[in-house]
């Protein structure tokens, strides 16, 4: 269970856990979404025959670079389409299960779960939490989504600081 749900009180029996959701919002589109978040989920989540096939790339030149393909991927993702579309399902896809406990969850279960389990917490699971606080339409969820790209940032850069400490 990705969420520490903790059960309702007795007292609040008559409460049903849908009762305890925030109201939904229409999910943000991946042209709306903030760039470096963009980046970062894909970059973590897709696959790089994942990417080459969104970008309908084949043996090219920018193929063989798959930094290259993830920035431009991204880049055409800054613009309704159909690249940013299929881009947008294929994450939404990937983070399904996530963005599922994420959607209408209070704020404040989301923040007290992240303070809990954020030190334990992997790099795809970092990426999917990423992405579904960024899709979710709430902007309550933005400073939780800020914490989280924060981590991921964090993450990366220990990783290698590690994998330059073994080159030296």
């Amino acid at each position: 269970m990705l969420f520490d749900r903790r059960p309702i009180d007795p007292k609040d029996a008559h409460v049903r856990d849908d009762d305890r959701r925030d109201p939904p919002e229409a999910p943000r589109r991946i042209w709306e979404i903030e760039t470096d978040a963009v980046f970062l989920a894909v970059g973590v989540l897709l696959e790089s025959s994942t990417v080459a096939r969104l970008l309908e790339l084949e043996e090219s030149p920018e193929a063989a670079r798959e930094d290259a393909a993830v920035a431009a991927l991204v880049e055409r993702c800054r613009q309704p389409g159909s690249v940013a579309a299929a881009v947008e399902r294929a994450l939404d896809e990937a983070t399904e299960a996530t963005r599922g406990h994420v959607r209408g969850c209070p704020m404040f279960e989301l923040a007290g779960w992240w303070l809990r389990s954020r030190q334990c917490a992997t790099g795809p699971y970092l990426a999917a939490l990423l992405w579904s606080l960024a899709r979710d339409g709430r902007w309550v969820v933005r400073d939780l989504q800020v914490r989280v790209q924060g981590d991921v940032y964090l993450r990366a850069l220990r990783l290698l600081g590690s994998a330059g400490a073994v080159a030296t």
